[in-house]
């Protein structure tokens, strides 16, 4: 046992490590998925056995074998005695092939029949191409340049089975002008057609835009996912794209323009062994006899694949890829080392892997190799479950999307189920070597090439487990993820779990194509995995999971010989198991997490946290009006109001009628609407405190939406505040009404726009100023019903809402709990409605500690103020005496409020919100003494302070009568 590991106590299993091989593995995999169910993929989660889930999760992912005495951590190793040689078994073999043939030309590149795309998609680029064609200059200088990052143009099929595509390339190709350069494109390709063969422009349509919509009508998809085709038979072919070609490079954007033609996946038509240069070149040739290869750069992608026997599969040593290179390709050692290397691990595990090298700037041997490649065949097999990929790649937002532990991932699905039909049909792997070469020195590669230079370079495996991994790993990760979708909801939320689920669906990715080396996946490694530096320990060189960028980065490695995530933690939290990484210390902020899972932030959040989500500026979002808030009863009483229009400023002969605009809307207004979209939309600027960390309304956005009378009338305000003050006077609730439903005569008193822009507000506002019966009549509508309600928050003119301490004015109680800060929202009781407050502060109203040691603060400072202030004695005593005379009367109605029971939460509280979700925040906690100790142990605190306070009068007055 190593110095940093601990001993377990005497309640945890013991650890041991021991070397396991692919097979032991997948026999021991398969034994605990049998014990967690039949299917574990179509089986509900809840009938899963969730022991054996959990000890299945920890083997395919951690690689730890959790029994009853022991924790056993496997190590894999997948090179040993009962795997043989490659060149000791019967039945392998080397054959060599020509891959593909990359042509670059000024001049079209085909002289036989091909078939034209009438409307092309928009360009893309090739990507990489990992050669050097040369191009001119304006002056006629030479240079060279990949031209992979050129905008290219589908634009032709040919080919004996139309499988060759001929690419036009535009360099000067503009994304801002694109559709311009569609139109001139078509309209080229008509102009030609009609000189050179314009019968068959008799059923074309006459310009791109028809063309794609019959496209669209013809397919039934979207045009610019279709291609519709004209065959140019070989009498019209030489004539017409010598004609299309001088037209192209008469445009700005055509001038610099040229082709390129692919002829790809021809490795089944030119299969031979090494050793015949004329079989190969003849194959060369057959592909090349209807291009026209003079005055063109021609490259040629010459493969040797090792081929398995029966029921096995060969796979390269990832140790060993200087090796095989070297022997199948003749470089020497220092040519091994050129160029820009990329290891791809085989499925994830560290001593099996390919590589590529690109040496495109410094071609090595006298063939002048541009690039080099090692893989295996068993990637084809992943080509059929991808979708308009190279390889199947698993979004983190899929993954976060999964609404609970049953839903499936259709390419998860469609993976495991061509992993599985490999795995029954025991389809063999093979190893293959592809290099890239200039035409004229293909028919020289691999020309010496043999079975028995491949020693000691490879692995020879039976399919069953070289499959059987796959398959494994693919469970693991998927019971995984559903068991991270069966968590709570605010569980998912957390950063660690984000993580977690990250880091499988890295893993995940890793297994089937190649561990990505972008910024994104540089910071999730780095906090999950354990790394190395290159200039420390060199021998972790060949477990990384990519080369090294320097040697002194940080670089994640294989540890225990694959990639094992680090051992999970599952917690029990109430009926469901919390996925959670054990030992991962390394935290990622949400920034780092959006950058992984590549949307903003918000997207994540509005997964899990949209009852909590905090806007960045909550006063200055729109509300919804009336006419988008969920529909309620129309009160009592109601009547219709004739909508305001304003009229030109009329001249003698202008209309009197005459209306801004057009036709105005005449439907009649509800002063029902007018009321409930003023209330609503009030409610709705509730906002969210200062820090951003607390909320003043525990509803959601979509609860704000529900509110109605109903809502004013529930004496429980802990169901909609945390926290806040509450006045039962009548002055702060006529105060409000007014500000509300100002009278159409004193005009409203706003001084902030914030109220103008209500929806509501501003069509109430604009009544006001129409005929004054009217006026009179809404407002006295609007007023007798908010009289009916028991409860409003207290409105300001300047802002609406006003978050600040308690008030020092009387009448003002606070309610709910304060610990996370002293703001809250102020709430205007009715006082008309006295037995409803009683019925509040029995019920729901509460001081905790803190707050009551609070307020009784903030109390004796305005006092000791304003005794200060006082300009005598007499005058400090008589201030002394109303407050003490106030004191009294706060101290009966606290001790009334310290005597209220715990309350409870009725159940038809939430009926009004429409079922919808709110959270019971409030908690009662009363201070530790009986209301008399309290009131024992602030007149003592008062008379210190008053004491102090009669100093500081003292030494006030000696310091005037000195500058006197």
């Amino acid at each position: 046992m190593s110095s940093d590991e601990r001993e377990p106590t005497p309640h945890e299993p013991r650890r041991v490590e021991i070397a396991v091989t692919l097979g032991d593995f997948i026999a021991a995999a398969a034994r605990k998925r049998r014990k967690v169910a039949e299917d574990v993929v179509k089986t509900p989660f809840a009938d899963l056995d969730a022991q054996a889930l959990r000890e299945y999760i920890a083997l395919t992912n951690t690689g730890i074998y959790r029994g009853r005495e022991a924790e056993k951590v496997l190590r894999l190793e997948v090179v040993g005695d009962r795997y043989g040689d490659v060149t000791s078994t019967d039945g392998a073999a080397l054959q060599r092939d020509v891959d593909s043939i990359l042509v670059f030309a000024r001049a079209f590149p085909w002289a036989a029949g091909c078939s034209l795309i009438t409307a092309p998609k928009d360009p893309e680029t090739l990507g990489n191409s990992h050669c050097q064609v040369e191009f001119r200059t304006s002056d006629g200088e030479r240079f060279f340049r990949d031209p992979g990052d050129d905008p290219c143009i589908w634009l032709f099929d040919c080919g004996p089975d139309g499988y060759f595509s001929i690419y036009l390339m535009v360099p000067a190709y503009d994304r801002i002008l694109h559709c311009e350069l569609d139109v001139q494109l078509y309209a080229i390709i008509m102009k030609v057609m009609q000189r050179v063969y314009w019968e068959s422009t008799l059923t074309m349509c006459p310009d791109l835009a028809s063309e794609r919509r019959r496209q669209e009508k013809f397919t039934g998809k979207p045009a610019y996912g279709t291609s519709s085709r004209k065959q140019i038979s070989l009498f019209y072919v030489d004539e017409f794209t010598t004609l299309l070609t001088k037209e192209i490079h008469k445009t700005d954007w055509g001038r610099t323009s040229y082709w390129f033609l692919q002829i790809r996946n021809q490795k089944d038509r030119t299969r031979n062994p090494p050793g015949s240069r004329r079989e190969l070149q003849e194959s060369i040739q057959d592909l090349l006899s209807d291009a026209v290869v003079e005055h063109a750069t021609v490259f040629v992608d010459i493969g040797v694949e090792i081929q398995p026997p029966k029921g096995y599969a060969v796979l390269p040593l990832r140790e060993r890829l200087s090796d095989l290179r070297m022997a199948l390709l003749g470089l020497s050692e220092e040519e091994c080392e050129l160029g820009d290397a990329y290891h791809d691990p085989w499925a994830g595990v560290a001593a099996i892997g390919g590589g590529r090298w690109n040496t495109k700037k410094n071609r090595l041997t006298a063939n002048k190799i541009s690039y080099t490649q090692v893989y295996t065949t068993d990637k084809s097999a992943l080509y059929h479950a991808s979708k308009g990929h190279r390889m199947p790649r698993l979004a983190e937002m899929m993954a976060l999307r999964l609404k609970d532990a049953n839903q499936e991932i259709d390419m998860l699905r469609e993976v495991y189920a061509n992993l599985r039909s490999c795995l029954s049909k025991k389809k063999e792997i093979a190893t293959r070597i592809e290099a890239r070469v200039p035409l004229d020195r293909a028919s020289y590669m691999f020309e010496d090439a043999r079975l028995v230079d491949c020693k000691n370079t490879c692995v020879l495996l039976p399919v069953e487990e070289a499959w059987g991994w796959r398959v494994e790993r693919m469970m693991g990760f998927v019971v995984a993820l559903r068991m991270s979708a069966a968590q709570d909801i605010e569980d998912r939320a957390q950063p660690d779990a984000l993580k977690c689920v990250a880091a499988i669906v890295y893993a995940l990715n890793a297994l089937f194509s190649a561990p990505a080396d972008k910024q994104k996946d540089r910071t999730l490694c780095l906090a999950v995995f354990p790394t190395f530096r290159a200039n420390r320990a060199f021998e972790r060189y060949c477990q990384g999971f990519w080369f090294p960028r320097s040697a002194g980065s940080e670089t994640p490695y294989m540890d225990r010989g694959a990639m094992w995530l680090p051992d999970f933690s599952f917690a029990t939290v109430g009926v469901t198991s919390m996925l959670r990484f054990l030992n991962s210390p390394v935290l990622l902020n949400r920034d780092q997490i959006a950058s992984i899972c590549g949307v903003p932030w918000p997207n994540i959040e509005a997964l899990f946290l949209l009852h909590r989500t905090i806007p960045e500026r909550p006063y200055r979002r729109n509300v919804k009006g009336a006419k988008a808030i969920q529909a309620r009863p129309e009160i009592a009483g109601s009547f219709s109001l004739q909508r305001i229009h304003t009229p030109y400023d009329h001249g003698p002969d202008l209309d009197p009628e005459a209306r801004f605009g057009e036709i105005p809307d005449g439907t009649p207004d509800s002063a029902s609407e007018i009321f409930l979209g003023i209330i609503g939309e009030v409610f709705q600027l509730i906002g969210h405190s200062a820090d951003r960390l607390d909320t003043y309304c525990v509803l959601t956005p979509q609860q704000k939406l529900l509110v109605g009378p109903a809502t004013f009338k529930d004496p429980q305000l802990l169901t909609y505040f945390p926290r806040g003050y509450v006045n039962n006077t009548k002055v702060v609730w006529d105060k409000t009404a007014k500000l509300l439903f100002p009278p159409p005569a004193e005009g409203h008193k706003y001084t902030s726009n914030r109220w103008t822009k209500l929806p509501s507000v501003g069509k109430y506002l604009r009544y006001c100023t129409g005929p004054r019966e009217e006026a009179d009549r809404l407002r006295a509508f609007c007023i007798a019903e908010f009289q009916k309600l028991r409860w409003f928050p207290s409105v300001v003119a300047d802002k609406v809402h006003d978050y600040r301490e308690m008030p020092q004015s009387t009448g003002w109680v606070a309610f709910g709990s304060f610990r996370r800060g002293k703001q809250g929202v102020k709430v205007a009781w009715n006082a008309t409605h006295r037995e409803g407050y009683n019925v509040m502060t029995k019920g729901a109203l509460k001081l905790d500690a803190a707050a009551v040691q609070q307020w009784r603060k903030d109390r004796q400072e305005a006092r000791a103020a304003n005794e200060g202030m006082a300009a005598d004695e007499a005058a400090a005593e008589q201030v002394r005496r109303e407050a003490e005379a106030q004191e009294e009367e706060e101290e009966e109605e606290e001790a009334q409020i310290l005597q209220v029971q715990k309350p409870t939460m009725p159940p038809e509280t939430l009926a009004r919100l429409a079922g919808s979700k709110t959270h019971w925040q409030g908690r009662i906690h009363l201070p530790p003494g009986t209301p008399d100790n309290l009131r024992k142990r602030r007149r003592e605190e008062e008379e210190e302070e008053s004491e102090d306070g009669e100093r500081g009068s003292q030494r006030q007055r000696r310091e005037e009568e000195e500058e006197d």
